[in-house]
């Protein structure tokens, strides 16, 4: 008989786990953040360029000065200088840029400026004046009239060198607000502007009639015009040449001529 033979049972093999090995803990410090210097030394240089620009001398304005002009006053110009003086105004870099400038165009007779700064301490300012054509008066108050036909000031005596028109019917006049058109202008400009080099005698009076293309020109010499303002002052004054040349001729003296009608002349 067989010998019964155990069968083997093979053995389970033990995992041996290997204890783990920890580094000593050591104390860590908090580092030190230092972000908070940047924002500060911003601060710093925007107050210091702040200052440097603002108040140190170097961009003080010392010198302010203005183009030629012919009728704006330099009284005015320079007293809105001297009047708008401040921090800001002082300063080349930020002059003119608050009530500077719009009390630079409230002085009679400036259209528009232009203001050049030139570094690091110099203020230059282009003056574009207002162009006044002439001088129209009602009763014993005068108002200066540009180009457009609006009465965009009253009249002073440095503008006394201009012509001047009288309106016979005293209509009131408010400034800011067109007296005439601007094709009435244009004509009493050609008419001042050549009257004399045709005719050989000074503009001694104008005034409008009952309507404003009736326009009547006293010479210097004693007789007047009527003029229609309505057209061309040109053929107009071809027209006066004929008839001064002709009453010339005859040796007679000339009262007046009415050239109002077209295509037709009476003179006396």
């Amino acid at each position: 008989m067989k010998r019964s033979e155990r069968k083997r049972v093979k053995p389970r093999s033990r995992s041996i786990r290997q204890p783990s090995l920890y580094s000593r803990t050591e104390n860590t410090r908090e580092k030190r953040s230092f972000g908070w210097i940047y924002p500060l030394l911003f601060c710093v240089l925007l107050g210091a360029a702040a200052y440097f620009v603002f108040w140190s001398p170097y961009f003080h304005v010392k010198n302010v000065t203005f183009s030629d002009t012919k009728y704006v006053s330099r009284d005015e110009l320079n007293g809105v200088v001297a009047s708008s003086r401040g921090i800001l105004n002082n300063n080349i870099i930020t002059f003119g840029f608050f009530n500077f400038q719009s009390r630079l165009g409230d002085v009679t007779g400036v259209k528009s400026f232009k203001i050049i700064r030139r570094f690091p301490d110099s203020i230059y300012i282009e003056i574009v004046e207002k162009s006044p054509i002439f001088v129209w008066q009602i009763l014993d108050h005068k108002y200066l009239v540009d180009e457009n036909g609006y009465a965009w000031a009253n009249y002073e005596d440095k503008y006394a060198s201009l012509p001047l028109v009288i309106d016979t019917k005293n209509v009131p006049v408010q400034v800011g607000t067109q007296i005439v058109p601007s094709t009435f202008v244009a004509f009493a400009r050609d008419i001042f502007g050549n009257f004399e080099g045709t005719t050989g005698s000074k503009v001694a009076k104008a005034e409008i009639l009952d309507i404003v293309s009736d326009l009547k020109i006293t010479s210097a010499a004693g007789w007047y015009v009527y003029f229609d303002t309505s057209r061309t002052a040109k053929n107009e004054l071809t027209s006066l040449v004929r008839v001064l040349e002709e009453v010339r001729n005859k040796g007679k003296r000339l009262e007046y001529v009415d050239l109002r009608i077209d295509n037709r002349i009476f003179y006396k």
